[in-house]
């Protein structure tokens, strides 16, 4: 293939999730960093009937993607394979700056700092989000999309669709990071068991099971007190 394309769409139950966070292969190639997250709360009572879709919402988004796929056709039995680019106006690309230089990067080093290789490709799904819409949009008033330019309003929603996603992204890692907790906590707990220490020091105990799912001292430190907080006493 001259240009491939992929997309991968995953539900699953979350220790799957668990276990992929947990792999440095996916970690390391930033895998995980290009997926968009969605937890469902469980909080929220589950009801067994519950109504179905209305009929004109489903006629509606069916005309939508046949009245898509028409067009994509059309070009390519027109021998049309060319990528066109979709241009923001003057105050989308104001907008979105000011999002991408304000918002995006002082979040890095707040509430995105579990999850900085997400966050780096986050400017990116916002204006993947915001094409898109562009999209739904004009072909929705008979517009070719490549005649106008995205405007302010469509980019406003693109970043309130991207914040719903920075919220889930942040949950997911979290998640992430707790397992990854409870795979180091088993392990430090199978090599003192397998040591059969009755009683040593907390500096020595870090020199004798040292490895990779702990690399330094703070770490270390970390993974003790969430033993503590789960009723693990070592001393």
């Amino acid at each position: 293939l001259d240009k491939p394309y992929i997309s991968i769409s995953l539900m699953t139950q979350p220790y799957m999730w668990n276990r992929m966070y947990a792999t440095n292969a996916f970690r390391d190639s930033g895998f995980i960093a290009r997926l968009i997250y969605c937890f469902p709360d469980n909080s929220i009572k589950r009801i067994y009937n519950t109504p179905p879709i209305p009929d004109n919402v489903t006629d509606n988004f069916n005309s939508m993607v046949v009245k898509m796929l028409n067009v994509k056709f059309q070009r390519f039995e027109a021998g049309d394979f060319n990528e066109n680019t979709i241009h923001l106006d003057n105050k989308a690309s104001a907008l979105y700056s000011d999002f991408y230089d304000h918002y995006i990067q002082e979040g890095l080093k707040k509430q995105m700092a579990i999850c900085v290789d997400w966050g780096g490709k986050y400017h990116g799904l916002v204006l993947r989000i915001a094409g898109i819409i562009h999209c739904m949009e004009c072909y929705d008033s008979d517009v070719d999309p490549d005649s106008i330019d995205v405007n302010e309003l469509t980019m406003e929603k693109a970043i309130n669709i991207g914040k719903y996603y920075e919220q889930q992204a942040i949950i997911a890692y979290n998640y992430g990071e707790e397992s990854n907790y409870i795979i180091s906590a088993k392990n430090l707990l199978e090599k003192v068991k397998g040591k059969q220490y009755r009683m040593i020091k907390q500096n020595d105990l870090f020199n004798h099971t040292r490895c990779k799912l702990y690399k330094n001292a703070n770490e270390f430190n970390l993974l003790l007190e969430y033993l503590h907080s789960h009723k693990y006493y070592l001393h």
